[in-house]
């Protein structure tokens, strides 16, 4: 029972389970709380979710966990330096596991996103799919290894699985707006756009503190990631500068939630002042105090947290 528990939790180091549920869980609250209200508002009567969604929800979720092995495979020696009691290529599972992983995987995921595409006859969105399967691979054997190419890699791709469930609505639906004026489509995009550029800024900030925790093991493997080539302080004000963005982004929405919003909306402000507004300033600050590898672990941790509080906001106030 005991090797079972620790093949068990290998899988789920490999794979990364709960970032995987994250996935999930992301894509079905910017569709039932954000996406499906938009579009019932802009004219639908109603929309259901669907199996085509649980699908596609499936088919992201195969492809980040492909992406997450081959990023394994490649990265055995750096994490042996940066985290060891993370390892478990070469020790629990054989290497070559995680490459047959991500292929299966990667397979797996883009039949299944090809088969949503087409039942919706909408095959743009397979075009995600491919972008995905191919900057993954990129990432993990070349990109993260560039300066800022790869944390920017990550953010984007990240910040896209927000967008699907409003591209895979528009495919369902999108002739019924062939003729519709521009400040149709303005705010038919503007909640998901506003959601989507934080989790960009977020997910930025998060990959550029995970770069100066990893620096030791990254420098060893002769990465050329920011903190290196660039150095620590450098990166220190960087990633306060992309908070400090995030934090004028959500003064706006603070602002705008002052003079246009109705009165319960006194509950909308303060939860994003006190729970992602005041976080980010704090972590903007708690940066430059930060020396070591678990400081730095800390607030990849905090960042975390408050990209899923901004999740729960869209399900408590949207």
């Amino acid at each position: 029972m005991k090797q079972l528990f620790k093949y068990l939790r290998a899988w789920h180091l490999l794979l990364r389970l709960q970032n995987l549920v994250i996935i999930g869980l992301v894509m079905w609250v910017m569709h039932a709380y954000i996406v499906v209200p938009n579009f019932v508002n802009t004219g639908l009567k109603e929309i259901k979710t669907d199996i085509n969604f649980i699908i596609l929800i499936i088919s992201v979720i195969c492809i980040a966990a492909a992406g997450n092995s081959i990023n394994d495979y490649f990265d055995v020696r750096t994490d042996e330096i940066n985290r060891p009691e993370r390892v478990v290529l070469n020790t629990l599972l054989k290497r070559r596991t995680a490459i047959i992983t991500h292929l299966l995987l990667s397979f797996l995921g883009l039949c299944l996103g090809f088969w949503v595409a087409y039942k919706i006859h909408y095959l743009r969105i397979f075009g995600f799919h491919l972008a995905a399967v191919a900057l993954l691979w990129l990432y993990s054997i070349r990109l993260k290894k560039i300066g800022l190419v790869g944390n920017l890699t990550i953010a984007l791709l990240s910040s896209a699985v927000l967008y699907l469930p409003m591209i895979y609505e528009w495919g369902r639906h999108g002739v019924l707006f062939h003729n519709a004026p521009w400040m149709y489509f303005f705010k038919l995009t503007k909640p998901v756009t506003l959601f989507t550029l934080f989790a960009f800024l977020t997910s930025f900030s998060r990959e550029l503190v995970k770069d100066l925790e990893d620096i030791k093991g990254d420098a060893h493997d002769g990465a050329k990631t920011f903190p290196i080539y660039a150095g620590v302080f450098p990166s220190k004000m960087l990633f306060a500068f992309t908070n400090l963005i995030t934090a004028v982004l959500l003064s706006f929405i603070l602002y705008n939630s002052v003079v246009y919003g109705p009165i319960p909306s006194v509950g909308s402000f303060m939860f994003i002042l006190f729970f992602l507004f005041c976080p980010v300033l704090a972590i903007s600050l708690l940066v430059f105090l930060a020396k070591i590898p678990k400081h730095y672990r800390y607030l990849s941790w905090s960042l975390k947290c408050i990209m899923l509080t901004g999740l729960l906001y869209a399900i408590l106030f949207m």
